[in-house]
């Protein structure tokens, strides 16, 4: 099931109208363009009686639909589909690789598909990340840091964050030490010392504009305090496969 956006565009006016929600799609519908016409109906994305009379690949990952409604010559000339459940940075630590997009994160995957066999001869395929990776999403590894240099930066570096832009961070407050200050006895599973270490130096880190564990920051901000680590690479996906920095 993949989530997507839906844009109209008209015939005549070439005039650019979005559907009121996303929608959910299973794969098995672009297998024909009755099974895509009948979840655009379900969907309401067209109405009683509309049928796709085509349908093509806009680029990897979206679509492009071109609808049909009874009595009616000209109907939407196109109806774009686009996926928006695509992951946006993809990393690799020491423990494995994960994925994250805005409101979701993944951890204990594959950048490629693995694929293996059950015990009873059955064959099985998993994706990896890069399958669901959005064009010119951003990917680092850091598998070959040096492991206290990073294990560091992790522990009392910022958190990266897929919703905000590349430049913009999300800083610990004062307000915020006040309130996990208040909440220190409840806390558990390593967030009391992430807490503590936040709560101790909020202060001294505005003053001096440096980061903690509980503050967030966006792309551009994350890669600069992790790239200075050192033994990390950074590389980008274009048409399914990351494209690697050159070293300079």
């Amino acid at each position: 099931m993949a989530t997507y956006s839906v844009q109209y565009v008209h015939a005549v006016s070439s005039r650019h109208e979005s559907f009121e929600r996303e929608i959910h799609l299973h794969d098995s519908v672009f297998a024909d363009r009755k099974a895509l016409g009948a979840a655009l109906r379900d969907a309401g994305v067209l109405g009683s009686g509309g049928r796709v009379t085509e349908y093509r690949r806009k680029d990897t990952h979206d679509w492009v639909a071109f609808p049909r409604m009874p009595g009616l010559t000209t109907y939407h000339h196109c109806v774009i589909l686009t996926r928006t459940d695509l992951y946006t940075v993809i990393g690799r630590g020491k423990a494995g690789w994960h994925a994250s997009r805005p409101g979701c994160s993944s951890s204990g995957g594959t950048l490629e598909p693995i694929s293996g066999t059950y015990a009873d001869g059955r064959a099985w395929t998993r994706p990896g990340y890069l399958a669901e990776a959005k064009e010119g999403c951003r990917v680092y590894d850091a598998s070959e840091a040096e492991y206290g240099a990073f294990a560091s930066f992790i522990i009392s570096g910022p958190m990266l964050s897929t919703e905000l832009g590349d430049e913009q961070d999300d800083c610990f407050s004062k307000a915020d030490a006040d309130a996990a200050r208040r909440m220190l006895p409840g806390l558990s599973g390593g967030f009391e010392v992430l807490a503590a270490h936040a709560i101790a130096g909020t202060e001294q880190a505005r003053l001096a504009r440096q980061y903690g564990g509980l503050d967030r920051v966006g792309w551009g901000v994350y890669r600069r305090l992790l790239g200075a680590v050192g033994g990390v690479r950074f590389g980008v996906v274009r048409n399914g496969a990351v494209v690697w920095e050159t070293a300079e």
